[in-house]
């Protein structure tokens, strides 16, 4: 290591050092400059601004700089930013600083080697915050980056210990910190070369310029900066910033709106303009909407994001404006908002096949979209059709006007003919993105009109065979078991079972392939054609069997519950579990121990079905105590719960687990952002207040990703009292949360129960803290009865 810094020293000995350094930019100087940057991070981001530099006041310690922003290009940090675009983009909180700069005229302190305040960008960035109405934390950011959001203009100024044309061959900055080199000399220009001096670099920093000054103003004409950043072996970082001098025509302007900037900030989770807590306020909206609505109705960008704010609020009128409004905006303007094309999709599927169509190109960019439409939405147009003479009692029953009862009569009449027409277009469309999640459900609608032509029926089901081999497309299963079901009702049962045959052959391959993502989508269906094989058997024990299997096949347990199957089940009218069936048929054979063991797994993804498994109870074992077996025998067998230790949303108070210990715990994990957690807490809440004083029952809420400040705030606001724990990160995670809100029942020997998203949560509380253990009374009641 001496050697090392002896060898060093030796080679920068013919280097001069400067005592100190000079600023020798002069006042009075004006120039504009391109300003590019790009970081590599395992993958390429850039950015780019135009900036028009004037230098105030100059003495040899500083510069005051007069700066104006035209342009700001930015793909940094993943998030695509441009003022030259018609549109605001706001994907990142750093866009608002751009926003607040361009365009507009600043000072700007320059100090070598120190990074000053700087007033003249801080009271920029005050004034945007105050006429978006930024939230604290978003103002606070602002100001914490005012000293450093211009830092890139640093390099612009040369601090020299000379006059540019006076600098000796090399010299050492005069911290130490950089070896510079004038690699040429002209009578109008001066270039340096800069790199990092090794005797006083950070372990894995380096970096190396290049720039070139005018001689007669003292402002840089060109110049490159390289940084190598390998501190983090694994995570190099490597940035590449130039800057280049331009002239006034050269610059980029901004075409940005300032009304539609405004409008677009006020509108995000950046800003409380509209959203003084989660949600959007009403009356601020219908004031946002009549000062922006004479100005911006005609910008798609605006009206897009007009279309979110009047779906999250609460107006008495909110789904006719938003339909009214979701027509009017052209396609081309809802392409990246796919939730918006659904809904249009959905409001002219029964009306207007084209129009349709033409939705649909757009949301099949987004595969997942467009696939949930076809199969979960779109499918429906082909169930049978209602009974109009009740559909009419119905509607007129609910409150329904004569005019409504005949446009939905119109709808209904129309909708077949439409989805009809449409189905065509899409199956032979040349976009295979369309055209082959469409063709398993289109097939199935011609075999519904082929039951009296044989040869056709059959051919058609063999292309539905041929799909169905190629892969997954188009849910194939539950259309293939749709068609069984057809070929049944026609007498085709020879055809038929072949058929079930073999897509129960399919869906165990399915079901086996550890990483197919929609396995348990296909476990479902294959649950359902064992019930199907079980129902057709003649004899009992075959019969019993394929019960054991529709059983085996059903879900164990909540993740194995997939979404979708909803629909599938819907279509082919199956039912979600085979548990309850099977565990009947072996009561009813006598073999009681095995009923009762899948009755409490079922427990586990079925909490609601406690009653059936105490009513079997009874009858198997009625001189059993059912509270000893459902705490000793099906609730052991629950997963054992997480520890925790949690503070409160104020700070004042921490929730550990074993403060609840011999109680049934609630745990409710939700947040101030999520919808459906706030739509449900005036319910929790209530719950909470009714077991406050309860010896028995306890119940704590998580907030999870959100800020205490938020949590405090949403609840003195809408004078909510439950209790309230901050999440650590952890515990989410330790409970393996899946969505918002969850719940999880805690029993009191602390063993925990998922409770799936959309059960009556309520109602399964009450279901197992009633269960109590039997009186003395009742135990020797028990007694005298075995005995006799």
């Amino acid at each position: 290591m001496i050697k090392r810094y002896l060898l060093l020293l030796v080679s920068l000995a013919g280097y001069y050092t400067a005592s100190s350094q000079h600023i020798v930019t002069k006042a009075g100087s004006e120039t504009w400059y391109r300003i590019t940057k790009k970081a590599n991070v395992g993958m390429t981001e850039a950015s780019s601004t135009d900036v028009r530099i004037k230098v105030k006041a100059a003495t040899d310690t500083s510069l005051l700089l007069n700066c104006t922003i035209t342009d700001i290009r930015d793909t940094l940090n993943g998030s695509p930013f441009g003022t030259a675009s018609r549109e605001v983009n706001t994907y990142s909180s750093n866009s608002l600083q751009s926003l607040a700069l361009v365009n507009q005229s600043f000072d700007y302190t320059f100090v070598p080697g120190k990074v000053p305040d700087q007033p003249g960008i801080a009271a920029l960035f005050a004034k945007a915050a105050d006429r978006w109405s930024l939230k604290t934390d978003n103002r606070q950011m602002m100001q914490n980056n005012a000293r450093t959001s211009l830092l890139d203009v640093n390099m612009i100024f040369p601090n020299v210990p000379k006059p540019l044309r006076e600098l000796p061959p090399s010299f050492i900055s005069a911290d130490s910190s950089t070896i510079y080199e004038v690699t040429e000399r002209t009578g109008k220009t001066t270039t340096l070369q800069a790199t990092s001096n090794p005797a006083t670099a950070r372990q894995g920093h380096t970096f190396r310029k290049l720039l070139t000054y005018d001689n007669n103003t003292g402002l840089l004409l060109s110049g490159t900066f390289h940084q190598d950043i390998k501190e983090n072996k694994d995570f190099p970082l490597f940035i590449t910033t130039s800057v280049q001098q331009i002239t006034a025509k050269e610059a980029r302007a901004s075409s940005l709106n300032q009304d539609l900037v405004d409008a677009v900030i006020k509108a995000s989770y950046y800003s409380q303009a509209l959203r003084p807590g989660p949600e959007v306020d009403s009356t601020l909206l219908e004031n946002y909407i009549a000062q922006y609505d004479p100005i911006l109705s005609n910008n798609d960008q605006y009206n897009v994001g007009k279309l979110g704010l009047v779906q999250g609020a609460k107006m008495t009128d909110k789904y006719r404006r938003y339909d009214q409004l979701l027509q009017k905006v052209p396609n081309s303007a809802l392409a990246n908002s796919y939730s918006h094309l659904f809904n249009k999709a959905q409001a002219l599927k029964e009306l207007d096949a084209d129009g349709t169509y033409d939705v649909l190109k757009y949301m099949s960019r987004n595969t997942r979209t467009y696939n949930d439409w076809i199969q979960n939405s779109f499918a429906q147009s082909f169930l049978p059709m209602l009974d109009t003479a009740e559909a009419q009692k119905s509607w007129k029953a609910n409150g329904a006007s004569d005019e409504e009862v005949r446009d939905l009569m119109h709808k209904v009449r129309n909708s077949r003919a439409t989805a009809t027409k449409l189905i065509a277009m899409l199956v032979n469309d040349k976009d295979t993105v369309l055209s082959r999640e469409v063709l398993p459900l289109y097939l199935w609608s011609q075999v519904k009109t082929q039951v009296n032509d044989k040869a056709a029926l059959m051919q058609t089901v063999a292309k539905l065979e041929s799909v169905s081999d190629g892969g997954d497309r188009g849910n194939q299963h539950r259309y293939a078991l749709l068609v069984y079901q057809e070929l049944k009702k026609a007498g085709y049962h020879a055809e038929a079972t072949q058929l079930l045959n073999n897509t129960i052959q399919r869906l165990e391959k399915r079901v086996k392939d550890s990483l197919d993502i929609t396995r348990h989508l296909q476990q479902n269906m294959l649950a359902y054609t064992y019930k199907i094989k079980s129902d057709e058997a003649t004899d009992p024990n075959t019969s019993l069997n394929y019960l054991a299997k529709a059983a085996y096949y059903s879900p164990k347990n909540n993740s194995e519950k997939a979404h979708n199957s909803f629909y599938d089940r819907v279509f082919l009218n199956s039912e979600e579990s085979y548990r309850i069936a099977f565990s009947a048929a072996l009561l009813k054979q006598g073999s009681t121990n095995e009923a009762l063991k899948i009755l409490s797994d079922q427990l586990t993804v079925d909490p609601g079905m406690l009653t059936e498994l105490k009513q079997s109870f009874g009858q198997s074992a009625p001189d059993k105590d059912f509270y000893s077996f459902l705490h000793d025998v099906v609730i052991r067998n629950w997963k054992t719960v997480p520890t925790f230790a949690l503070q409160s949303a104020d700070g004042n108070s921490t929730f550990k687990l074993e403060d609840y210990k011999g109680k049934w715990l609630l745990i409710d994990f939700w947040g101030t952002w999520c919808a459906p957690c706030r739509q449900e807490l005036p319910k929790v809440n209530k719950f909470a207040q009714s077991v406050k004083n309860s010896p028995d029952i306890a119940f704590l809420s998580v907030a999870c990703h959100d800020r205490a400040e938020a949590v405090t705030t949403f609840m003195d606001q809408e004078k909510y009292t439950f209790d309230a724990a901050m999440s650590d990160n952890k515990i989410e995670k330790n409970y393996a949360v899946s969505g918002y809100p969850s719940k999880f029942l805690v029993s009191p020997s602390g063993h925990m129960l998922e409770i799936p998203f959309g059960k009556d949560w309520e109602g399964i509380v009450a279901l197992f803290t009633a269960v109590k253990p039997k009186t003395a009374t009742e135990k020797a009641s028990l007694k005298q009865t075995k005995s006799l």
